[in-house]
């Protein structure tokens, strides 16, 4: 019944319903994936019907069968219908979370399913407690989070799944970790993709005497670990007084972003770092083009599309040990890794990496490697895989 061709990833006779317990209204990098892996299994040959709240504009087209946002009593039942109505091969669900994981876990699906974690809890989870202070902030998350911790390591550990696709080493360490059998984690990593810099229509947001330019691109939550760098900018200034640090967001918890403000204020280096909140694309585009030098602090990370961005255009770059961000690093010129939270870390680490000259760093080079080890032509032929054989 399921065709597939091996070296292309077409599946012309498959029929895979999607699931989201996300919306369709929403942006980034979860909703970026829904499409392109849509889209691309669509264009494989693949029929597919999408269950989410609103579909996507991408996805004009594509069978539609709705289901509420947030999830309600009812997603178990609508699911259900749709599988019914669709009568699909497989299921996939792409976020939403144990609102929808537990009501698919429990209805007795005649086909397998499969699921992708961009992260379990308390992972990436935000919250307003203690914010700057390390260790007390994820202490209390953790301790708060710890309910849906164990429903979910009760699921890994005796779910009907088939499959569960992680895109980073760091979550499908985190699976395991939780309970789920290693021969059900499949990694899959996301795809890389330049942004044009070539054509952007916005100025630069750094002074053009500014120097290190420094660039951060992140949603305001603790979680990304921006108040290390600006504490670690508060003792590169001594060094760099023209150092210009912005830091490209939107403010995903407005206490953390008042906090923020605070320690650059306290720090007085309100001369030297900027928030840009909700910046548009050419305005990204701009920052990462004159960048000497990016910085991605995040605490944790699912897979980190920022950095995947920005180690295609920015000569040098600081990332820390999480999500995908070691992997896309390497050995490359250029480019350091730093653990999380290591404020004294990221000062040295900038010291050392801005010495890094044009000379050394092949910039063509590693984008091209990039694009061979991340690419969203494998990303789709993986998922493609996957749905032909390996998730039944």
């Amino acid at each position: 019944m399921i065709v597939q061709t091996p070296t292309t990833g077409y599946l012309p006779a498959m029929r895979i319903l999607f699931v989201s317990g996300l919306t369709g209204f929403a942006s980034g990098g979860v909703n970026t994936e829904m499409c392109r892996l849509i889209g691309g299994m669509r264009q494989r040959g693949a029929e597919v019907a999408f269950a989410i709240d609103r579909l996507p504009p991408p996805l004009e087209g594509v069978r539609h069968f709705q289901i509420a946002y947030p999830p309600d009593d009812q997603v178990g039942e609508k699911i259900k219908s749709a599988v019914a109505d669709f009568k699909p091969d497989c299921v996939h669900l792409i976020g939403g979370g144990l609102s929808v994981l537990r009501p698919l876990n429990s209805m007795g699906l005649a086909v397998p399913w499969v699921f992708t974690a961009h992260n379990l809890p308390p992972f990436e989870q935000i919250s307003k407690y203690f914010l700057g202070h390390n260790r007390l902030h994820y202490l209390v998350r953790n301790a708060r989070a710890l309910p849906t911790t164990l429903l979910w390591k009760r699921l890994l550990r005796s779910g009907t799944f088939s499959k569960v696709i992680a895109h980073s080493q760091t979550v499908a360490r985190h699976l395991t970790d939780y309970g789920c059998a290693a021969d059900k984690v499949v990694m899959i990593p996301f795809g890389t993709q330049a942004i044009a810099t070539e054509h952007t229509s916005a100025p630069s947001p750094f002074p053009a005497d500014a120097y290190p330019k420094i660039l951060t691109v992140a949603g305001y939550a603790h979680h990304k670990g921006i108040h290390d760098y600006i504490a670690a900018v508060g003792q590169l200034v001594k060094t760099f007084p023209r150092l210009a640090y912005r830091i490209i967001g939107n403010s995903r918890n407005q206490q953390y972003t008042r906090f923020l403000q605070d320690q650059i204020n306290h720090l007085k280096i309100g001369v030297n770092v900027t928030l840009l909140r909700s910046a548009d694309d050419a305005v990204k585009q701009a920052a990462l083009t004159a960048a000497d030098l990016y910085v991605q602090p995040s605490h944790e990370e699912g897979f980190c599309l920022a950095f995947a961005e920005a180690i295609m255009v920015v000569p040098r770059l600081i990332g820390c040990r999480t999500g995908e961000i070691a992997g896309m690093a390497g050995n490359s010129p250029g480019v350091k890794l730093v653990e999380p939270k290591d404020v004294g870390g990221f000062v040295t680490a900038t010291q050392h990496v801005l010495q890094t000259t044009a000379d050394q760093i092949d910039l063509p080079g590693r984008a091209a490697g990039l694009r061979t080890r991340y690419s969203w032509e494998t990303y789709l032929n993986k998922h493609a895989e996957l749905f032909g054989g390996d998730a039944r």
